[in-house]
């Protein structure tokens, strides 16, 4: 970051943002779906003879669900597009690990398809969370989510794992778990 040119800096910040949107598009386009159902019923309630109130109400109503929508959008893009930056412009260092957490979400559901078919099938879905602090003027805090259950266990308490951190803004940081993995004796496929 420091000696490159401003203008470099800048096409290189865009070029992290189109990529977290282009990994966005479903969302994007249910975002753009969303908001066709308002204005079609504000549109509805308009063009006939006479003002009909309730297809723009509900149509205004309806305005709701983009909202919801386009805040998931932002969020989630401002999230990758950070990691991202982080990635790509993070300075190298190293913090500890202070907590481990696994969140098991599991649960059976039926088969829905056949009403005479009684069995019950499990769903997995089970969150490793690592919490780890690190120093950079002052003391910070943060947490990662690994979906693998080897890395997970590999990774003790007290550990120092590395990380990489914006210097601009010491309390973002984001670990670098092909490092970590090659460390632990994994492989970079299985740290994801």
């Amino acid at each position: 970051m420091q000696g490159m040119p401003p203008a470099k800096y800048a096409s290189i910040k865009n070029e992290l943002y189109l990529a977290a949107l282009k990994q966005h598009t479903g969302l994007g386009l249910t975002f753009l779906f969303t908001l066709l159902v308002p204005f079609a019923g504000i549109a509805m309630g308009t063009l006939g003879d006479e003002l009909i109130l309730l297809p723009i109400i509900l149509g205004g109503l309806f305005f709701l669900m983009p909202y919801f929508v386009f805040t998931t959008l932002q969020s989630s893009v401002r999230y990758y597009y950070e990691i991202a930056l982080i990635n790509q412009f993070g300075t190298p260092a190293t913090a500890t690990v202070v907590c481990k957490s696994i969140e098991d979400n599991a649960y059976y559901y039926r088969n829905s398809r056949h009403r005479k078919d009684k069995s019950q099938h499990l769903a997995e879905e089970v969150v490793y969370t690592v919490e780890y602090q690190y120093s950079y003027g002052t003391r910070f805090k943060s947490t990662f989510v690994i979906d693998n259950r080897a890395l997970y266990d590999k990774i003790a308490i007290g550990s120092e794992i590395p990380i990489n951190l914006l210097v601009s803004a010491p309390e973002k940081s984001t670990p670098r778990l092909a490092e970590l993995g090659a460390t632990l004796g994994l492989d970079a496929e299985e740290c994801y």
